[in-house]
C-alpha cells in the first residue's frame, strides 16, 4: 500500500538562501532607520536641555544681580508710600510683632 498523500516537497537550498538574503537586506533596513531615529532623538534631549538652560541661567543671574536694584527701588517706593523700610533687618517675628501692636491700636 502506498501512501496517497504524499510530503510537500522541501524548499530547496537557493530558496532558502533567498529568504536569508531578503530578510539581511530588510534587517539593514530597519537598522538604518532605527539609526537614524535614535540619532535624532539624542539631538532633540540635547536641543531640550539647551532651550532650558538658555531660559532659566538668565533669570538665575538675573534675580542674583539684580536684587540689590531692586530693594533699593523698593526701599524708595516704600518710602513714597509712608511705609517703614525693612532693608531686610527685620526677622518675620518682628514683623508679627509689629501686626499684633497694630492690632491693639485698633481695638
Amino acid at each position: 500500500m502506498e501512501n496517497p498523500i504524499s510530503p510537500s516537497p522541501a524548499p530547496g537550498n537557493s530558496d532558502i538562501r533567498g529568504l536569508l538574503e531578503e530578510n539581511n537586506r530588510l534587517l539593514k533596513e530597519v537598522k538604518a532607520g532605527n539609526d537614524r531615529l535614535e540619532r535624532y532623538l539624542r539631538w532633540n534631549r540635547i536641543w531640550s536641555v539647551l532651550r532650558l538652560l538658555i531660559i532659566i541661567i538668565p533669570i538665575v543671574l538675573g534675580v542674583i544681580c539684580l536684587k540689590p536694584y531692586f530693594q533699593s527701588v523698593m526701599g524708595t517706593y516704600q518710602e513714597l508710600l509712608g511705609v517703614p523700610s525693612t532693608n531686610g533687618t527685620n526677622s518675620s517675628l518682628d514683623i508679627l510683632e509689629e501686626l499684633k501692636k497694630y492690632q491693639q491700636v485698633g481695638n
